[in-house]
């Protein structure tokens, strides 16, 4: 399935840089501390990339009729930031949501009590890691005013931001359900619908493996 093939992907993503940070007494993995965050920023997109593509699995088909409407297709779709603006105008609930403590409810059921929203998963704050990554990954033109100042302005608070980031990701993805919403063929992408399940991701310990397990859960109607 693709949704728990990218999700492995993400998690190796988490290894990697995990790796890096894990480097003892500091040394360096690749050729220096600027190189290894560097890297590690590449990690960050991709994961946010990785998250972005699987995001559009639980609504594939809504997706596809939105994009047939101006004659766009899923497979040409590339920016990541793009993506996630149309996903969030045909399902409210589009991004991966952390599951939280679960806690027994008196009738015998589990509920996940969720976290507060500094650490969910948001467009905003995906957006502003994927933007910031990006910024990381390219090279300054040296023509510019003040060129070399600000590449090393960015590179003095690259290792805490990029810390930052990953401590958010992990939280907002580790343990998390993806929602997707109902939908036939012929209807309008934008006009929501009801749930129709959702996928049950959790990456499992220990972090240093590949390791993720996912289950799906659907919708069921009650009996009247």
């Amino acid at each position: 399935m693709l949704y728990f093939n990218q999700m492995v992907e993400v998690k190796r993503r988490f290894v990697a840089i995990s790796r890096i940070l894990g480097a003892k007494k500091g040394k360096p993995r690749t050729l220096s501390e600027d190189t290894d965050n560097e890297f590690m920023w590449l990690q960050i997109r991709k994961i946010i990339e990785l998250v972005t593509y699987s995001a559009i699995a639980s609504d594939l088909e809504r997706y596809s009729a939105l994009r047939a409407l101006s004659n766009g297709k899923v497979e040409d779709d590339q920016k990541a930031t793009k993506i996630l603006n149309r996903l969030s105008g045909i399902n409210p609930r589009f991004m991966p949501a952390p599951l939280g403590n679960m806690a027994q409810q008196p009738d015998g059921s589990k509920h996940f009590e969720g976290l507060e929203e500094a650490k969910q998963a948001t467009l905003h704050r995906f957006t502003g890691i994927f933007n910031e990554a990006s910024k990381h990954l390219h090279t300054p033109n040296p023509y510019g005013a003040d060129a070399q100042a600000l590449e090393q302005t960015q590179r003095v608070g690259s290792r805490a931001h990029v810390i930052e980031a990953l401590e958010y990701l992990k939280t907002a993805l580790w343990s998390h359900f993806k929602m997707g919403l109902e939908f036939k063929s012929g209807d309008d992408p934008k006009a929501l619908d009801e749930f129709k399940g959702c996928y049950i991701v959790n990456f499992n310990k220990p972090e240093e493996t590949g390791m993720v397990s996912m289950m799906l859960a659907e919708r069921k109607d009650a009996f009247p």
